[in-house]
């Protein structure tokens, strides 16, 4: 691996995606599944990040792109469209010590988007080290056909039940319990409604 894969806290933090076009709005849409406080670094931005910022869930930062911008945000998505401006902008994340994505260019990448399948809580996230995306989404395909997409209300619903389980059922017996209710009739009827 050259890649370590992991997941990354975003409550409470600031994620940085500089751009105002759809490349930006792609990279917009997979944190807007988050809870982080996007800062969308653009002197414009089209329709789709104006109705973001609109609608509150992200900031327009129109000023100059400094490294003070990318300071303590959790990470960073250039994607200004720009080869030279998003080698410049990556420049000043890696200042900052910011973590940083440049779109479509591998090699100015600390980190890289997997393809996600999304049962929140259950998250499933395939990478390819940026060799065979495709391949990536096939494997995504195949894993969403898999998980029911009714998999993570029952995943939330086991979280909210966590107290009430280890106050009846025995320590010893506890990861037998949540096996049967994950494998056995409880998933079963879960899946059913």
């Amino acid at each position: 691996m050259h890649s370590f894969p992991m997941f990354i806290r975003t409550t409470g933090r600031r994620v940085i995606i500089a751009g105002g076009g759809e490349q930006a709005a792609q990279k917009a849409r997979l944190l807007l599944k988050t809870d982080a406080r996007l800062v969308l670094a653009a002197p414009e931005l089209d329709t789709e990040l104006a109705a973001i910022v609109t609608s509150g869930r992200a900031e327009h930062h129109t000023g100059p792109i400094t490294a003070a911008l990318f300071e303590t945000a959790a990470m960073a998505f250039v994607a200004t469209g720009c080869p030279g401006f998003d080698a410049a902008l990556h420049g000043l994340a890696k200042a900052a010590r910011c973590p940083v994505n440049v779109v479509d260019q591998p090699a100015l990448c600390d980190m890289t988007t997997p393809s996600i399948v999304d049962r929140d809580p259950v998250v499933v996230a395939i990478g390819t080290e940026g060799t065979a995306p495709v391949l990536g989404r096939q494997i995504k395909t195949q894993i969403e056909q898999m998980l029911t997409p009714n998999l993570g209300s029952l995943a939330a619903f086991a979280g909210r039940m966590r107290d009430a389980v280890a106050a009846r059922v025995p320590r010893a017996a506890r990861r037998e319990f949540w096996r049967w209710v994950f494998a056995d009739a409880p998933r079963a009827q879960w899946t059913r409604g």
